[in-house]
């Protein structure tokens, strides 16, 4: 969780100086920052326009060895000490790796063409406003349809896009592969508890991972495959592409709301602070809340609350 917090810090650093715009025309989706205002010149602009991809990329990385680890300390092992030790780099290089790729795809194969800002700047200019002497972007153009039908395919830029969405696609089935194993796990947990406050627990636990899993699926993996899908369909979507970059931003905050809402002594601590912030620091509260979660293991609660 520390990891997620500095990256969306820097992510939210880097989307302030960038000030992307999202836009999906025909067979094209770009990314556009403007230099209108900007002390940066076109070509830096272009680069963090690609660095920015690169950061969607590492958090699609990060969902998956998210829900890896939760998986790891539901059942131990030796996989899971190495998230404790300095093996705990090699987790962290695939993030990395991920938003490298990312980038390149973004800054080397698909950056700011005069094809592509032909193509764009009709709709660009008459939906958001830009002029074609404003444009900085990154994005691909997968294909030309021609005036007699035939169609001209761009390869850099349609090979470029099948390997980010099998980036996306992954991470989709690394995220339901592992949240699934989870939810067997507290079922099988809860088939072995005969007390019945345990079992009560449990049962709130195993809800909110049910949630939790469709929470990224939701926000983050259904709106990109649309956007990828709308372009290879020939789609425009317009400025509605740029609701992905909303709900990326929505995860980080959304993403813990199962587990403080449905976990019972959470709620009513959470609705006791907000009705008398005062009482909620008494020592009746601090303990109840102590007696009602001491009863099940560490092992069980950081499955789902990790």
């Amino acid at each position: 969780m520390l990891a997620f917090a500095i990256f969306e810090i820097c992510y939210s650093i880097l989307d302030i100086v960038v000030e992307p715009t999202h836009f999906s025309h025909g067979t094209a989706f770009v990314i556009i920052v403007t230099n209108t205002n900007s002390l940066l010149s076109k070509d830096i602009l272009m680069f963090l326009d690609g660095v920015y991809a690169g950061f969607f990329g590492s958090s699609l990385a990060l969902f998956s060895i998210h829900y890896i680890y939760r998986y790891l300390v539901s059942v131990g092992g030796e996989l899971l000490r190495s998230f404790g030790d300095w093996r705990i780099i090699f987790w962290f290089c695939i993030p990395l790796i991920y938003g490298v790729h990312w980038t390149y795809v973004a800054w080397v194969l698909c950056p700011t063409r005069n094809s592509t800002t032909e193509y764009v700047k009709d709709a660009v200019s008459s939906s958001i406003g830009f002029t074609a002497d404003e444009l900085v972007y990154i994005g691909p153009y997968l294909y030309t349809i021609e005036d007699d039908g035939s169609v001209t395919v761009h390869l850099g830029d349609t090979l470029g896009s099948m390997s980010l969405s099998m980036g996306v696609t992954s991470s989709i089935f690394m995220i339901l592969y592992f949240g699934m194993k989870c939810y067997r796990k507290l079922n099988n947990m809860m088939s072995h508890v005969e007390s019945q406050k345990i079992r009560k627990l449990q049962h709130q636990l195993f809800v909110a991972l049910v949630i939790q899993t469709l929470v990224p699926i939701f926000l983050i993996h259904i709106p990109s495959t649309i956007v990828f899908m709308a372009a290879f369909m020939n789609i425009s979507l317009g400025s509605l592409t740029g609701v992905m970059c909303v709900t990326v931003a929505l995860f980080p905050a959304i993403d813990p709301l199962p587990t403080m809402f449905i976990i019972e002594e959470y709620r009513k601590t959470i609705f006791a602070f907000l009705k008398s912030p005062r009482k909620c620091f008494r020592r009746e509260i601090s303990s109840k809340t102590s007696i009602a979660t001491s009863s099940i293991t560490m092992k069980q609660v950081i499955t789902v609350t990790v």
